[in-house]
């Protein structure tokens, strides 16, 4: 992402990289990191990997120490940068809940999440889930090649695709 803003009483230009490694079958987190650099210096690094049960996060903020912080993560952990991956690969069918933990490496915690078929067309689904933060309804192309399309939160879009085709 590219935002102008300013941290810390300096302002410039806000990069953000970020790369997350999932397990293709189950979507479970694998690894991720998320570099930002303002004005092209690093300013934060954030790394979070898998190990056994557990997700530990090392985060480094300029100017600050290394913060070392663990997770209890004994199920599937859904990293949110995943998340439309999971949902495009959902076999959704009226009156089917999914349930699953996702996984926010800024926060360190895992988050229920709860999501059903709202409504099904010919060319789009929508898709409601919900977390402890409230609801998100995600508007999806079903298909072989399934997209999400949009996603509103809290009656305001989030996102949605510039070209869905």
């Amino acid at each position: 992402t590219h935002r102008i803003m300013t941290l810390g009483g300096q302002q410039g230009k806000l990069d953000s990289n970020g790369s997350t490694w999932i397990d293709p079958v189950t979507f479970d987190l694998l690894e991720s990191r998320l570099i930002t650099t303002l004005n092209g210096v690093e300013a934060s690094y954030l790394h979070a990997m898998r190990k056994g049960q557990t997700i530990e996060v090392y985060q480094k903020l300029r100017g600050s120490p290394v913060d070392i912080r663990t997770v209890q993560a004994p199920g599937v952990a859904i990293d949110e940068n995943a998340l439309n991956f999971f949902l495009e690969r959902t076999a959704w069918a009226s009156g089917k809940t999914v349930e699953w933990q996702s996984y926010s490496p800024t926060q360190s915690r895992l988050i229920p999440n709860k999501a059903n078929l709202e409504k099904a067309e010919k060319d789009k689904l929508r898709v409601k889930v919900e977390t402890d933060i409230g609801p998100h309804l995600y508007d999806i192309r079903p298909g072989k090649d399934a997209t999400v399309l949009r996603m509103d939160a809290a009656g305001t879009e989030q996102f949605h695709l510039a070209d869905p085709n």
